[in-house]
């Protein structure tokens, strides 16, 4: 009895060490099944980023080409958008509408620029383009010139707005006969200069010396070439 005894002992021990090492095998195996799944997974993953980063690099000095062209071509769209509308380039778009026509300023109105589209840095930093590290704004910054003049200067005045270098605008032409008795026209001339900030572009002052000195007078009389003055006191 004794030694049946101490054998069934001994198979139990056996049976369990060997459920023990079934299990810790199970456990075991189980866990790097887990992770084995996982790194094909990955692989699979990975392989197909080198393909398409294999492909860049096929194909990287197409990209090279292709980048600088819209480099260009952004510039070329933008080349015509002044970085800033300040007060100045406004008073001295009116100062050159006198100076190209007889047109007499009762009043100047230059509002507040505001921000008519916008791209933000992510997309411009995203783009990868060095130069451009700042988030891209287009303004737009409105004026009206009220004002007395004929028909004929009124063209003229038109075309000192149409020859600004910059995207210049014109919004709005409202003009009423003043009376019967002469041919002037009351009225208002409303443009826009649009800008755009960001792209590292240098802003040029208008040149304003005759104006500083005093030579220029935006609210100053103006006679037309029978002597009369064209200002609407005069007309009153």
């Amino acid at each position: 009895m004794k030694k049946n005894g101490k054998k069934n002992f001994f198979v139990g021990i056996t049976v369990v060490m060997v459920a023990l090492c079934l299990l810790a095998y199970v456990m075991v195996y189980s866990k790097y099944t887990e992770m084995t799944d996982k790194l094909k997974v990955s692989n699979n993953e990975l392989a197909v980023q080198v393909e398409e980063m294999k492909g860049y690099y096929v194909k990287m000095d197409q990209y090279k080409v292709d980048t600088e062209k819209m480099v260009a071509g952004i510039e070329e769209l933008t080349m015509e958008y002044s970085s800033q509308a300040n007060e100045e380039d406004f008073i001295m778009t009116g100062v050159n509408m006198q100076l190209n026509s007889i047109i007499n300023f009762e009043k100047v109105n230059i509002e507040t620029e505001e921000v008519i589209h916008s791209i933000p840095v992510e997309t411009v930093v995203g783009a990868g383009i060095e130069k451009y590290q700042q988030p891209i704004e287009f303004y737009a910054r409105k004026a009206s010139y009220e004002n007395l003049t004929d028909y004929a200067n009124l063209k003229n005045a038109l075309q000192v707005v149409f020859d600004i270098p910059y995207k210049v605008g014109i919004n709005n032409i409202t003009y009423a006969r003043e009376n019967e008795s002469n041919n002037f026209m009351e009225g208002a001339i409303d443009i826009t200069y649009y800008t755009v900030q960001g792209m590292d572009k240098e802003y040029e002052y208008p040149k304003m010396d005759g104006y500083l000195a005093g030579v220029q007078d935006l609210f100053g009389k103006m006679f037309t070439e029978e002597g009369e003055s064209n200002s609407k006191k005069d007309n009153d």
